[in-house]
């Protein structure tokens, strides 16, 4: 499956090599995107054991990836409960 990346897909500066891994190595769930197209998303660990999330959608021939983050990532963003 040729792989190609949307520039959203290097927001996080995930590199290629660790997005192939994951999409060769974990199992995807069906998800529909925000505009509608069917779509794949994968959480796993990447080759340097970095648990990656990524979300593609099918272009033609071509498996494009448009989000890829560290997992931690979201974590770290995610507003703070205040008491």
């Amino acid at each position: 499956m040729p792989i190609t990346y949307a520039g959203s897909a290097h927001k996080h500066q995930v590199p290629h090599d660790s997005i192939w891994y994951v999409l060769m190595t974990v199992e995807s769930v069906p998800h529909e995107t925000d505009w509608g197209e069917a779509g794949l998303w994968y959480v796993g660990p990447d080759n340097r054991g970095i648990t990656l999330e990524i979300g593609t959608v099918r272009r033609g021939r071509n498996e494009m990836v448009y989000h890829a983050m560290p997992l931690s990532d979201r974590h770290n963003h995610e507003p703070k409960e205040t008491k």
